[in-house]
C-alpha cells in the first residue's frame, strides 16, 4: 500500500481547514436560519403595502464590484421571482440578525454591511462577504400598527446602535434609491418595511418575547423584538381597522 506523502497530507489538512473557516464565517456562531426567500418591501414610501407600486431592496448587479466580493444595493420594483431581491435571515442571540441578499451560484454570500464598521448617520449600507461582524448585525423592531397608522410596519435597526435605522434615500419613489443609516427617532416612512414572500403576500415579524407598548403612544425610539422572529401573514384588513386594544391583545398572546 503506497505511503501518503507528508507534504500532500499537510496541504489537504490546510485546504479542509480553510474550507471550514469560509463556511462558518458565512453564518454567525450558533446562528439559526429564521427566514429565507424574503423580499424587504419599503412600504412606507407609498402609504402602505397595498398602495403600490412597492419597491424592494435589490442587489445592484454591477460586475465591476461583484467580482471583488462586494456590491451595492438599492430599491427596485418588487419581484418575488428574481433571486437578487431574496433575503436570508440568520439569528444569533448575542449579535442579532445577519441578512444575506441574493442567491447566485457564481457569487459569494453577500450580506447587508456598513463599510469599515463606520456606524453613524448618513453612512451608506452596501453588500459585502458575510462575516458575522457588528457591521453586519441588524435587529428588526416590533410592529407599530397600534399607533393608529394605516398599516403594520417594522423598522430595521443596527444591533450595536439601536438608535440608527436602515432608511431609503430621500426623494421620489423611484428605482435605484440607495440605502443608508438615519436616526430612528425621525419616524419617517423611509424607515418602514414589511416582508414579502415568494407568494407575493406580506408578512410581519413576531417574537417570542416583547414588551407590550403603551397604547396610542409612539416611543422615542423603536423597540426591538426579543428572541428569534417568526413570520405572521398580514391581511388587507389588519392595518386600517386595528385598534390599540386588539393589537395589544395580539402582542400579549404571542
Amino acid at each position: 500500500m503506497p505511503k501518503c506523502d507528508p507534504d500532500m497530507k499537510s496541504t489537504v489538512l490546510l485546504l479542509v481547514t480553510l474550507l471550514l473557516l469560509v463556511t462558518t464565517a458565512s453564518r454567525p456562531a450558533d446562528g439559526r436560519r429564521v427566514g429565507t426567500d424574503l423580499l424587504l418591501a419599503a412600504v412606507g414610501l407609498v402609504g402602505g403595502p397595498w398602495a403600490g407600486p412597492n419597491r424592494c431592496i435589490a442587489r445592484d448587479n454591477d460586475p465591476a464590484t461583484l467580482k471583488w466580493g462586494y456590491g451595492h444595493m438599492h430599491l427596485w420594483d418588487c419581484n418575488p421571482n428574481i433571486e437578487d431581491q431574496r433575503t436570508r435571515w440568520d439569528y444569533e442571540p448575542q449579535t442579532g440578525y445577519q441578512i444575506a441578499l441574493g442567491d447566485r451560484s457564481d457569487l459569494a454570500n453577500l450580506c447587508f454591511d456598513i463599510p469599515a464598521g463606520d456606524i453613524q448617520p448618513g453612512r451608506r449600507v452596501r453588500l459585502y462577504k458575510c462575516n458575522g461582524t457588528p457591521a453586519q448585525s441588524f435587529q428588526p423592531s416590533i410592529i407599530y400598527e397600534h399607533l393608529k397608522d394605516r398599516y403594520p410596519y417594522f423598522v430595521l435597526m443596527v444591533n450595536s446602535n439601536r438608535r440608527l435605522c436602515l432608511a431609503a434615500a430621500p426623494g421620489n419613489n423611484y428605482n435605484g434609491r440607495h440605502l443608508y443609516l438615519e436616526a430612528c427617532e425621525n419616524w419617517t416612512g423611509r424607515h418602514f418595511w414589511l416582508f414579502m414572500g415568494a407568494d407575493g403576500a406580506y408578512y410581519r415579524p413576531s417574537f417570542p418575547r416583547m414588551a407590550v407598548p403603551e397604547s396610542g403612544k409612539r416611543p422615542e425610539f423603536p423597540q426591538a423584538g426579543l428572541g428569534p422572529m417568526h413570520l405572521v401573514r398580514v391581511s388587507r384588513g389588519q392595518g386600517p381597522q386595528a385598534t390599540p386594544a386588539s393589537v395589544n391583545a395580539i402582542l400579549a398572546r404571542e
